[in-house]
């Protein structure tokens, strides 16, 4: 008889990981402004930024405005409450659970990463949409890594099916790639303003997964299909 798991264990591990997160950030953002100084990355940034935006067109201008709303905040919590919702009916509160936190976890760690560094954001000149606060890092694109990567492991952790767990992914890739990408086309982020949200939200993501198999008792991540002894 397996022994009854504790639930409080999970959510302090979960305390833990964000705890570790929030200071490896603080790191980061550390050593990355201690680059930045050095001209190190904002030369790679005015070379991409330069290009990206040198090729805009009105046509692609207007359907990256519409891509840009999936990493919204508002769009994403709207996306988790709707996850949250069926998955609680349905009974699976851990899956609940990491999505959410794993969404809203990033928001406060993206937060916290702006309030630190206040990177200035390019030019208003060449904003096509409105944006405020500091640059780094791109909360849109930490935000739809986390919530769009943890919809996709809940998907496919629930189905048995690996063309739909392709799939799945796939949209997921799609969706977080298009979002950062129509951030820097917009002129609104530095390439590495998109690639450090990425980072976090994927590494939000991974230590969300990590303590949601703990508290499910599982090793194995969805891409393995489960045994027959396996609940």
């Amino acid at each position: 008889m397996n022994a009854r798991r504790d639930p409080l264990h999970g959510w302090w591990g979960m305390l833990i990981a964000f705890g570790v997160a929030f200071f490896m950030l603080i790191g980061v953002t550390k050593v990355w402004d201690s680059l930045a100084e050095r001209g190190a990355v904002l030369r790679v940034d005015r070379n991409w930024f330069s290009w990206v935006t040198s090729h805009r067109t009105s046509w692609m201008a207007t359907g990256f405005r519409w891509v840009t709303w999936l990493g919204d905040i508002r769009v994403v919590s709207t996306v988790v409450v709707v996850s949250t919702v069926v998955l609680v009916l349905r009974r699976r509160l851990t899956y609940a659970a990491l999505i959410a936190a794993s969404t809203w976890g990033t928001a406060i760690l993206v937060a916290v990463a702006k309030s630190v560094l206040s990177r200035p954001r390019p030019a208003l000149s060449l904003h096509v949409v409105a944006a405020g606060g500091s640059a780094f890092p791109s909360g849109h694109s930490a935000q739809a890594a986390a919530c769009y990567g943890a919809v996709a492991w809940v998907i496919t952790a629930e189905t048995r099916s690996r063309t739909r767990r392709i799939l799945v992914w796939m949209v997921a890739v799609l969706f977080t790639v298009a979002v950062g990408v129509s951030r820097v086309y917009l002129g609104v982020h530095w390439p590495s303003d998109v690639a450090s949200g990425w980072a976090v939200g994927a590494g939000w993501l991974a230590a969300c997964v990590a303590i949601s198999l703990g508290i499910r008792g599982q090793l194995q991540g969805p891409w393995v299909l489960p045994s027959r002894h396996t609940e």
